[in-house]
């Protein structure tokens, strides 16, 4: 145990710190376009995640629904789907408006899941010791 100590002790903060993005091809509107339609997602931190949980909740009931939209608003970081003009041309207030018109309800959960990966909720974010006991 001590190495992992003396590897955390030499570690830089900053490298540990750096927030893990990924690109994400929409297949669906890529075929619409003719031309790969990508959009780029970051991790969220806990504290955010958080805050998202408790915004989806009212009267101690979560709504996921509502949870996994804020997350894909908070994650996805490029292109800037709140730029003021696609906003208008889609006629909504929010970027939050303009996913649910944009992205189909498969879409949108499949992008906040990443989301979510990215910031460690996947099933491959942590391996488990497997001790064999040998006779």
């Amino acid at each position: 145990m001590s190495n992992i100590i003396d590897k955390l002790m030499e570690k830089d903060l900053d490298t540990l710190k750096e927030a893990s993005k990924k690109d994400l091809e929409i297949t669906r509107l890529s075929e619409v376009f003719n031309e790969p339609f990508t959009v780029t997602v970051k991790e969220i931190s806990y504290k955010r995640i958080a805050d998202l949980r408790m915004l989806a909740t009212e009267d101690g009931v979560a709504d996921e629904s509502q949870f996994l939209q804020f997350v894909v608003t908070d994650g996805i970081v490029s292109p800037d789907f709140g730029a003021k003009e696609l906003l208008q041309k889609f006629q909504v207030p929010s970027k939050q408006a303009l996913f649910t018109k944009l992205f189909k309800a498969g879409e949108l959960e499949l992008i906040a899941r990443e989301v979510l990966a990215l910031s460690g909720y996947g099933d491959k974010a942590i391996k488990k010791a497997i001790n064999e006991v040998k006779n």
